[in-house]
Protein backbone atom coordinates (compact mmCIF):
# COMPACT_ATOMS: atom_id res chain seq x y z
CA UNK A 1 0.00 0.00 0.00
CA UNK A 2 1.40 3.29 -1.09
CA UNK A 3 0.13 6.52 0.81
CA UNK A 4 1.08 10.00 1.23
CA UNK A 5 1.49 11.49 4.81
CA UNK A 6 2.82 14.32 7.52
CA UNK A 7 5.28 12.25 9.72
CA UNK A 8 3.22 13.48 13.01
CA UNK A 9 5.35 10.93 15.89
CA UNK A 10 8.47 8.68 16.13
CA UNK A 11 8.72 6.67 19.07
CA UNK A 12 11.58 4.31 19.17
CA UNK A 13 11.32 0.65 20.32
CA UNK A 14 13.54 -2.53 20.83
CA UNK A 15 17.48 -1.39 20.00
CA UNK A 16 16.62 0.50 16.78
CA UNK A 17 13.26 0.16 15.70
CA UNK A 18 10.40 2.64 15.61
CA UNK A 19 6.86 3.10 15.56
CA UNK A 20 5.66 5.93 13.51
CA UNK A 21 2.62 7.81 13.24
CA UNK A 22 1.52 8.91 9.46
CA UNK A 23 -0.86 12.12 9.60
CA UNK A 24 -2.83 11.37 5.75
CA UNK A 25 -6.09 12.31 4.16
CA UNK A 26 -7.67 9.10 5.82
CA UNK A 27 -6.81 10.14 8.98
CA UNK A 28 -3.76 8.76 11.35
CA UNK A 29 -1.91 5.43 10.02
CA UNK A 30 0.19 3.77 12.92
CA UNK A 31 3.17 1.56 10.83
CA UNK A 32 6.67 -0.28 11.66
CA UNK A 33 9.79 1.15 10.74
CA UNK A 34 12.63 -1.46 10.87
CA UNK A 35 15.94 -0.54 11.64
CA UNK A 36 15.50 3.63 11.31
CA UNK A 37 17.72 4.41 14.53
CA UNK A 38 21.10 2.16 12.73
CA UNK A 39 23.24 4.86 11.47
CA UNK A 40 23.27 2.87 8.08
CA UNK A 41 19.86 2.75 7.46
CA UNK A 42 18.45 3.92 4.28
CA UNK A 43 15.16 4.67 5.93
CA UNK A 44 16.17 6.96 8.83
CA UNK A 45 16.39 10.03 6.71
CA UNK A 46 12.44 9.36 5.48
CA UNK A 47 11.32 8.93 8.94
CA UNK A 48 12.22 12.30 10.24
CA UNK A 49 9.54 14.78 12.36
CA UNK A 50 7.12 16.55 9.59
CA UNK A 51 8.41 14.93 6.96
CA UNK A 52 5.94 15.27 4.02
CA UNK A 53 6.52 11.54 2.63
CA UNK A 54 5.11 9.07 0.30
CA UNK A 55 5.47 5.22 1.75
CA UNK A 56 4.70 1.94 0.90
CA UNK A 57 3.78 -0.30 3.67
CA UNK A 58 2.91 -3.77 4.02
CA UNK A 59 0.03 -5.51 6.24
CA UNK A 60 0.47 -8.39 8.50
CA UNK A 61 -2.55 -10.44 7.87
CA UNK A 62 -2.72 -12.34 11.28
CA UNK A 63 -2.16 -8.61 13.39
CA UNK A 64 -3.29 -5.80 10.98
CA UNK A 65 -0.08 -4.48 11.55
CA UNK A 66 1.67 -2.53 8.48
CA UNK A 67 5.50 -2.47 8.29
CA UNK A 68 7.31 0.65 5.85
CA UNK A 69 9.15 -1.10 2.79
CA UNK A 70 10.66 1.41 1.36
CA UNK A 71 9.44 5.32 0.60
CA UNK A 72 10.63 8.68 -0.44
CA UNK A 73 10.52 12.40 1.07
CA UNK A 74 8.32 14.92 -0.76
CA UNK A 75 8.86 17.81 0.97
CA UNK A 76 11.72 17.72 3.66
CA UNK A 77 12.08 19.81 7.34
CA UNK A 78 15.65 19.96 7.01
CA UNK A 79 16.13 23.58 6.98
CA UNK A 80 13.23 24.21 9.78
CA UNK A 81 14.71 21.98 12.25
CA UNK A 82 16.99 24.70 13.58
CA UNK A 83 14.17 26.99 14.21
CA UNK A 84 12.09 26.50 17.29
CA UNK A 85 8.95 28.68 16.72
CA UNK A 86 8.83 27.00 13.34
CA UNK A 87 9.06 23.46 15.11
CA UNK A 88 6.98 24.62 17.76
CA UNK A 89 4.18 25.52 15.32
CA UNK A 90 4.46 22.35 13.28
CA UNK A 91 3.72 20.41 16.96
CA UNK A 92 0.42 22.52 17.36
CA UNK A 93 -0.42 22.04 14.01
CA UNK A 94 -0.14 18.32 13.92
CA UNK A 95 -1.47 18.33 17.85
CA UNK A 96 -4.59 20.11 16.81
CA UNK A 97 -5.17 17.65 13.86
CA UNK A 98 -5.01 14.92 16.59
CA UNK A 99 -7.57 16.10 18.69
CA UNK A 100 -9.93 17.07 16.31
CA UNK A 101 -9.71 14.69 13.52
CA UNK A 102 -13.24 12.44 12.83
CA UNK A 103 -14.48 10.29 9.99
CA UNK A 104 -16.68 13.53 8.86
CA UNK A 105 -13.47 16.01 8.15
CA UNK A 106 -9.98 13.76 8.34
CA UNK A 107 -9.54 15.35 4.66
CA UNK A 108 -9.87 18.81 5.41
CA UNK A 109 -7.72 18.98 8.20
CA UNK A 110 -5.28 17.24 6.52
CA UNK A 111 -5.15 19.30 3.78
CA UNK A 112 -5.36 22.77 5.78
CA UNK A 113 -2.44 20.71 7.46
CA UNK A 114 -0.57 20.09 4.10
CA UNK A 115 -1.12 23.79 3.08
CA UNK A 116 0.40 25.00 6.50
CA UNK A 117 3.56 22.64 6.32
CA UNK A 118 4.15 23.87 2.81
CA UNK A 119 3.88 27.48 4.40
CA UNK A 120 6.55 27.29 7.09
CA UNK A 121 8.54 25.35 4.46
CA UNK A 122 8.45 28.43 2.34
CA UNK A 123 9.56 30.85 5.29
CA UNK A 124 6.17 31.92 5.79
CA UNK A 125 4.77 34.41 8.72
CA UNK A 126 4.38 31.89 11.74
CA UNK A 127 1.95 34.25 13.80
CA UNK A 128 -0.02 34.06 10.54
CA UNK A 129 0.59 30.21 10.15
CA UNK A 130 -0.67 29.34 13.57
CA UNK A 131 -4.14 32.11 13.74
CA UNK A 132 -5.18 31.06 10.21
CA UNK A 133 -4.76 26.93 10.72
CA UNK A 134 -6.58 27.38 13.94
CA UNK A 135 -9.73 29.30 11.95
CA UNK A 136 -9.87 26.89 9.37
CA UNK A 137 -9.58 23.84 12.18
CA UNK A 138 -12.86 25.63 14.09
CA UNK A 139 -14.98 25.84 11.17
CA UNK A 140 -14.01 22.10 10.65
CA UNK A 141 -15.29 21.23 14.07
CA UNK A 142 -18.85 23.44 13.84
CA UNK A 143 -17.19 26.11 15.68
CA UNK A 144 -17.32 28.94 12.91
CA UNK A 145 -17.65 32.23 14.12
CA UNK A 146 -20.19 34.42 12.10
CA UNK A 147 -18.52 37.40 11.11
CA UNK A 148 -21.52 38.38 8.17
CA UNK A 149 -23.56 40.29 10.80
CA UNK A 150 -24.59 41.08 14.26
CA UNK A 151 -25.78 37.70 16.19
CA UNK A 152 -27.86 39.57 18.37
CA UNK A 153 -29.82 41.85 16.05
CA UNK A 154 -28.88 40.71 12.24
CA UNK A 155 -27.30 43.99 11.79
CA UNK A 156 -23.99 44.72 9.28
CA UNK A 157 -23.85 48.01 10.32
CA UNK A 158 -21.15 49.11 13.50
CA UNK A 159 -20.01 45.95 14.17
CA UNK A 160 -17.39 46.50 16.95
CA UNK A 161 -16.67 43.67 18.97
CA UNK A 162 -17.06 39.53 19.02
CA UNK A 163 -18.58 37.43 21.60
CA UNK A 164 -18.00 34.09 22.05
CA UNK A 165 -20.60 33.36 24.09
CA UNK A 166 -22.96 34.07 21.14
CA UNK A 167 -20.53 32.75 18.55
CA UNK A 168 -20.40 36.26 16.44
CA UNK A 169 -20.17 39.95 15.77
CA UNK A 170 -21.73 41.83 18.03
CA UNK A 171 -22.64 45.97 16.83
CA UNK A 172 -23.11 49.02 18.90
CA UNK A 173 -26.55 48.41 19.37
CA UNK A 174 -26.34 45.18 21.00
CA UNK A 175 -23.45 45.91 22.74
CA UNK A 176 -23.71 44.54 26.47
CA UNK A 177 -22.10 45.55 29.86
CA UNK A 178 -19.34 42.80 29.74
CA UNK A 179 -18.61 43.20 26.30
CA UNK A 180 -15.31 44.79 25.10
CA UNK A 181 -15.09 47.10 22.20
CA UNK A 182 -12.27 46.00 20.01
CA UNK A 183 -9.96 47.68 17.40
CA UNK A 184 -11.72 48.17 13.66
CA UNK A 185 -8.18 46.15 12.64
CA UNK A 186 -9.47 43.03 15.02
CA UNK A 187 -13.00 43.18 13.50
CA UNK A 188 -11.27 43.10 9.76
CA UNK A 189 -9.04 40.56 10.70
CA UNK A 190 -11.67 37.97 12.06
CA UNK A 191 -13.99 38.73 8.64
CA UNK A 192 -10.65 37.58 6.55
CA UNK A 193 -9.77 34.93 7.83
CA UNK A 194 -13.44 33.16 8.51
CA UNK A 195 -14.76 33.86 5.20
CA UNK A 196 -11.57 33.78 2.80
CA UNK A 197 -9.91 29.96 1.64
CA UNK A 198 -7.08 29.36 3.27
CA UNK A 199 -5.34 28.59 0.77
CA UNK A 200 -4.93 32.44 0.17
CA UNK A 201 -4.79 33.08 3.55
CA UNK A 202 -2.06 31.11 5.06
CA UNK A 203 0.50 32.95 2.90
CA UNK A 204 -0.46 35.88 3.84
CA UNK A 205 1.49 38.91 6.77
CA UNK A 206 -1.32 39.60 8.90
CA UNK A 207 -0.74 42.30 11.81
CA UNK A 208 0.98 40.89 14.16
CA UNK A 209 -0.63 42.97 17.54
CA UNK A 210 -4.07 41.52 16.35
CA UNK A 211 -3.09 38.25 14.84
CA UNK A 212 -1.19 36.98 18.59
CA UNK A 213 -4.80 38.62 20.31
CA UNK A 214 -7.40 36.61 18.07
CA UNK A 215 -5.00 33.37 18.19
CA UNK A 216 -5.25 33.40 21.80
CA UNK A 217 -9.12 33.92 22.35
CA UNK A 218 -10.08 31.69 19.52
CA UNK A 219 -7.96 28.94 21.09
CA UNK A 220 -9.18 30.03 24.41
CA UNK A 221 -12.96 29.67 22.45
CA UNK A 222 -12.03 26.05 21.51
CA UNK A 223 -10.83 24.70 24.81
CA UNK A 224 -13.70 25.63 26.63
CA UNK A 225 -16.06 24.47 23.99
CA UNK A 226 -14.21 20.93 23.45
CA UNK A 227 -12.65 20.96 26.80
CA UNK A 228 -9.30 20.20 25.83
CA UNK A 229 -5.92 21.48 25.94
CA UNK A 230 -3.01 21.54 23.63
CA UNK A 231 0.42 20.92 25.32
CA UNK A 232 2.14 22.31 22.21
CA UNK A 233 0.22 25.68 23.12
CA UNK A 234 1.69 25.85 26.48
CA UNK A 235 5.25 25.48 24.97
CA UNK A 236 4.65 28.40 22.34
CA UNK A 237 3.26 30.56 25.14
CA UNK A 238 6.25 29.67 27.15
CA UNK A 239 8.84 30.31 24.56
CA UNK A 240 7.22 33.06 22.76
CA UNK A 241 6.13 35.55 25.37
Amino acid sequence: MEIEGIIASIVQYRESDGIVNLLTADGFITFNAHGIFKIDSKLSSICQLYNFVSVDLSENRRSGYYTLKSGRILKSLKNVYENIDAMLTLGFIVELAKKTLDDDNKSKVYNCALLALDSIVNQGDLVTIRLVYLANILSLVGLKIDVDECVRCGSRKEIITLSFDDGGFVCRKCLGPSDTIKTPLYIKLARYIFITDISETINKVLPEFESRTLFKELYGFLCSQLDMKLKSYELLGKILQ
